[in-house]
């Protein structure tokens, strides 16, 4: 039985058997996209009528829909089975689309393989499986269909899940050292989607870990004053504790016992100084700093951890690393299962202090 692809991750296409097959015009492409952008589920007649023929008269817009419908089918023919691809089903048509042919189901496949490898602390075998899905991708999705009124919306839906899994690929291998090999590639990024911050923040970084630590801080001062100039607005609070954090050149910048940096990675909202101890006397990178224990509430759940803090700056040096959170109660559960960093905000801990 020959095998068909169908790819809307760039232009559309169909392939049978890996040869391209002319899909036909306009209107039938359109139809073809709207029927792949719910596979397996019926789209009624209303809808592909609304979408493609809502110009025309109620009999002639019915009879141009059955015509394309018709062609469709013959051009699924060479791959036609008992069970046709493109069927009536009241209250219009379903195409069926088996596991594995359409492009954006082995794209979801791969990154939710990714996340799952994450999940289990291997970002080795989740960065190759975020590569494998961007590789899916040629071009903008639909491009050929890009600036008709019913694939706008949808295409920006599928470029926010590449983005999406770009940015959990760059955390990967940021975890893993490749920041070298990263900084070109999000100075691209950057540049190509200025306003998103996450962008941003992991090319502060990249850059940082690289030994470039005032052109991090300069990635920084350029997003702020475009935000401002553009959109009226200050940078995000992950950008502005980023920033301060590269300022005094916080070790955890360099990641934490799993490779992570821990800036930004969770918020405590309140902190009481259990102790104090005596500052470092080693003349090492926590000289003159103080060793206090605190108690915070993170996501709702009590933590208590170890950390040093500088007196009279209100800026942690570093932060201490928990396995999990605990409930009053005592009941405790992993966080992401791997160890996770939190980071006062600096009012709050200037308060401790």
């Amino acid at each position: 039985m020959s095998r068909l692809e169908f790819r809307i991750l760039g232009p559309l296409t169909v392939r049978v058997d890996g040869v391209a097959v002319p899909i036909g015009g306009p209107k039938q492409r359109a139809l073809l996209a709207l029927l792949l952008l719910s596979a397996n589920r019926v789209v009624s007649r209303d809808r592909l009528i609304d979408e493609l023929f809502r110009d025309e008269g109620v009999e002639s817009a019915d009879h141009a829909l059955r015509n394309h419908v018709s062609r469709l089918r013959k051009i699924l023919s060479p791959v036609a089975t008992d069970d046709p691809r493109l069927v009536a089903r009241p209250p219009g048509y379903l195409l069926r689309v088996e596991p594995g042919e359409l492009d954006l189901d082995r794209f979801e496949r791969l990154v939710a393989e990714a996340r799952a490898s994450l999940a289990a602390g291997d970002r080795a075998s989740a960065s190759e499986s975020f590569h494998a899905a961007e590789a899916l991708w040629e071009g903008r999705p639909l491009a050929d269909l890009e600036f008709e009124p019913l694939a706008r919306v949808e295409v920006e839906r599928l470029e926010e899940l590449r983005l999406a899994a770009v940015e959990e690929r760059v955390d990967a291998e940021l975890s893993v050292g490749r920041q070298l090999v990263l900084v070109p590639e999000l100075e691209t990024l950057v540049a190509e989607h200025p306003f998103r911050e996450r962008f941003r923040a992991q090319l502060m970084l990249a850059l940082y870990r690289s030994g470039r630590q005032a052109e991090g801080l300069e990635v920084y001062r350029h997003t702020r004053e475009l935000m401002s100039a553009e959109l009226g607005l200050e940078p995000g609070i992950e950008l502005q504790r980023l920033e301060r954090a590269i300022l005094v050149q916080d070790p955890a910048l360099n990641g934490g016992p799993d490779g992570r940096a821990s800036v930004g990675a969770f918020v405590a909202t309140t902190f009481t100084v259990d102790g104090w101890e005596e500052p470092a006397a080693d003349g090492g990178p926590w000289a003159g700093a103080a060793v206090a224990t605190l108690t915070g509430t993170l996501l709702g759940c009590t933590a208590r951890w170890a950390g040093r803090l500088l007196r009279g700056t209100g800026w942690w040096l570093t932060v201490g690393w928990v396995d999990c959170v605990c409930t009053g109660t005592g009941a405790c559960m992993p966080v992401n299962t791997t160890p996770v960093a939190a980071t006062a905000a600096a009012a709050i801990v200037a308060e401790a202090a």
